[in-house]
C-alpha cells in the first residue's frame, strides 16, 4: 500500500567512483510539507545523493520513487520538470543578468517569435511580492546582497513549481537577521506543502527548521530520527563519533608579553573601516567579533595589502612595514586564510600538492631550481599531519569536501610557519569533526608561538579559543574583553556587538 505522505523515496542508492562507493545503500523518505534535514560530516555522502537525485550523477545502482512511481533523471532538467529543484551552497546565478531573467533562465516566455521580456519581468515582481520578498524583478544580480541571491533562487524553485526543494548550506553568507527571515520563508514554503531537505552544518539550525533528521556516516545510513527526540550530543556521536574537543575551552599557559604585530589608524580608502589600532602579542588568539557588514574582512586585508587603505602603519617585532600586496606580506611573514577559500583560498582544478606547495616553492631550491621531490615530501607529510582525505598529492583540490578543502588552505600556511596567521571563518562549512580538528590546530600553533587574528561568526569559537576579543561595530572597535580565563558568556557578547 502506497503511503500518499511520502512524496519522495531514495531506496537502497549506490553510487561508486572508481570502484570505491561514495554512499552504500542510502535510504531516504521525504513527505509532503516537510523539513527533513540530511546531515553528517564533510564527505559523508550527503551532496553525492542530492546529485543522484537531481539527475547531476547518474550511473547508480537503487530506485527513486516519486508520488509511488520510479522515476530515474538523466540530467537536472528532468529532475525540474518533474518538480524537484535544488539550491546549491554556491549559488548558480548569472551575475550580470537581472533577477526577472535568472529566475526565467532557459524557460523565458516567447511572443512573436521573441523572449517576452515585459512579461517576464512582471510575472517575476508578482511572484516576488506574493513570497514576500523585498527584490526588485529589474535588478542585477551582480548588486544584490548574498541573502537577496538566496531569495532569488528560492523564488526560482517556487516559479518551477517545484514540490521538493533541497537547501545545501543556504545561510553560509547570511546574517543573524537574514537567516532568521529564511527561516520563516522556509516554514511558509512547508505550510504551502512544498517539501524542503535541509543541508547544513550548523546543528543549532538543524533544531529550529527541520522536522525529522537523518545522519549520513561514511556513505551509509547512520539513524533518522524526529528532531525533538535528538540532542546536539547525539547528533555528534552519530555523525563523527564522541569528540572530546566539541565545545572544548582552549587555555593556554603563554604569557603575552612581547608585541608581534601592531596596527595603527587603519582607515579603508572606500568603505567603512575607520581608525582602527590594534595589538597582537606572540602566541596569543586574538578575535574580532561584530555582526556582518561591522569591516572585519576587509581590516583583515588591509592589513595583508589586498584592500586599498586610506591612511594605516603596520609593525612586525617593532619594524615598520610596507605591505603593498599579500606577496610582500607573506614575505614577510604574515598569511592569511580568506572567508571565500573557493574565490580566494584554492587554486581551482589543481592539485593538492599544488595548492600546498605554491607559497614554500623557495624553501625547496637547488641550484635556483625547484627539488619537486623534496616539496613532495613536504606535501605528503602536511596531507598526514592534517588528516586530509584524499587519494594522494595528486587529487584535484576541488573534488574534496569543504572541510579538507580547508584543511588544504591551512596546511599550505602551515609549511610556510608564518609568525603572523589571520583566519577569517576558518570553519565555515565544515562538520563537527573537521572543526575539533581545526580547533586543535589553532591551539596547537598558538602554544608554538605564532600570532593568529581570527574572525568567526561563532561565538562559541571565540569565547572557547581567543585569549583576547576586539568588538567590532560600524567598522570601529568599541570594546575590547580579555578572556584569558574564558570566562566570557555569550550573552555579555552579544550584546557587546550589537549594542
Amino acid at each position: 500500500m502506497v503511503n500518499e505522505k511520502i512524496v519522495l523515496s531514495m531506496d537502497n542508492i549506490t553510487k561508486t567512483f572508481g570502484g570505491v562507493p561514495a554512499i552504500e545503500n542510502v535510504c531516504f523518505q521525504l513527505e509532503k510539507g516537510e523539513v527533513h534535514a540530511l546531515i553528517g560530516a564533510n564527505g559523508a555522502g550527503k551532496s553525492t545523493l542530492m546529485k543522484v537525485m537531481n539527475g547531476i550523477y547518474t550511473g547508480y545502482t537503487g530506485e527513486i520513487i516519486l508520488d509511488g512511481k520510479k522515476v530515474e533523471f538523466h540530467n537536472p532538467i528532468d529532475a525540474q520538470n518533474a518538480g524537484i529543484a535544488m539550491i546549491h551552497q554556491e549559488l548558480d546565478l548569472v551575475p550580470p543578468m537581472t533577477v526577472y531573467s535568472n529566475i526565467y533562465l532557459g524557460r523565458e516566455p516567447v511572443k512573436n517569435c521573441r523572449v517576452d521580456f515585459k512579461k517576464m519581468e512582471k510575472d517575476a515582481q508578482k511572484l516576488l511580492d506574493e513570497l514576500g520578498f523585498k527584490v526588485s524583478s529589474s535588478a542585477i544580480v551582480a548588486d544584490l546582497s548574498p541573502a537577496q541571491q538566496q531569495l532569488v533562487l528560492i523564488a526560482r524553485c517556487v516559479a518551477l513549481d517545484a514540490r521538493v526543494i533541497v537547501m545545501d548550506e543556504p545561510t553560509s553568507s547570511l546574517s543573524f537577521n537574514e537567516t532568521e527571515e529564511l527561516f520563516k520563508i522556509i516554514k511558509d514554503l512547508a505550510n504551502k506543502e512544498k517539501s524542503i531537505i535541509y543541508i547544513s552544518h550548523y546543528l543549532e539550525e538543524v533544531f529550529r527548521v527541520s522536522d525529522r533528521i537523518t545522519v549520513l556516516r561514511n556513505g551509509k545510513n547512520v539513524v533518522t530520527e524526529l528532531t525533538e527526540n535528538c540532542t546536539v550530543e547525539k547528533l555528534v556521536k552519530w555523525m563523527v563519533g564522541d569528540i572530546e574537543s566539541f565545545n572544548k575551552k582552549y587555555i593556554r599557559e603563554n604569557k603575552f608579553d612581547e608585541i608581534c604585530i601592531e596596527a595603527k589608524n587603519f582607515t579603508q580608502l572606500h568603505g567603512c573601516v575607520e581608525d582602527v589600532s590594534f595589538a597582537l602579542h606572540k602566541g596569543e588568539v586574538l578575535g574580532i567579533a561584530g555582526v556582518v557588514g561591522t569591516g572585519r574582512t576587509e581590516l583583515a586585508k588591509m592589513i595583508i595589502g589586498a584592500e586599498k587603505k586610506k591612511s594605516g602603519t603596520i609593525y612586525l617585532n617593532g619594524k615598520k612595514l610596507k605591505l603593498p600586496n599579500p606577496a610582500v606580506a607573506v614575505k614577510n611573514s604574515i598569511a592569511m586564510v580568506p572567508e571565500d577559500r573557493k574565490l580566494e583560498g584554492l587554486i581551482t582544478k589543481r592539485t593538492i600538492a599544488d595548492n600546498i606547495s605554491v607559497s614554500s616553492f623557495g624553501r625547496h631550491l637547488k641550484a635556483g631550481f625547484i627539488d619537486y621531490k623534496l616539496s613532495n615530501e613536504s606535501v605528503d607529510k602536511m596531507i598526514n599531519y592534517m588528516h586530509v582525505l584524499c587519494t594522494g598529492r595528486d587529487h584535484i583540490v576541488t573534488a574534496l569536501s569543504g572541510g579538507n578543502q580547508q584543511k588544504v588552505i591551512m596546511g599550505r600556511w602551515l609549511n610556510v610557519k608564518p609568525k603572523v596567521l589571520i583566519l577569517d571563518q576558518p570553519t565555515r562549512g565544515v562538520d563537527v569533526g573537521a572543526k575539533a580538528e581545526i580547533y586543535e590546530l589553532i591551539n596547537q600553533m598558538a602554544e608554538e608561538g605564532t600570532s593568529i587574528l581570527l574572525i568567526t561568526d561563532e561565538m562559541e569559537e571565540m569565547i572557547n579559543l581567543c585569549d583576547r576579543l576586539l568588538i567590532m561595530r560600524r567598522g570601529k572597535i568599541i570594546d575590547e574583553f580579555d578572556n584569558s580565563g574564558r570566562v566570557l558568556t555569550k550573552a555579555k557578547l552579544l550584546e557587546a556587538m550589537v549594542g
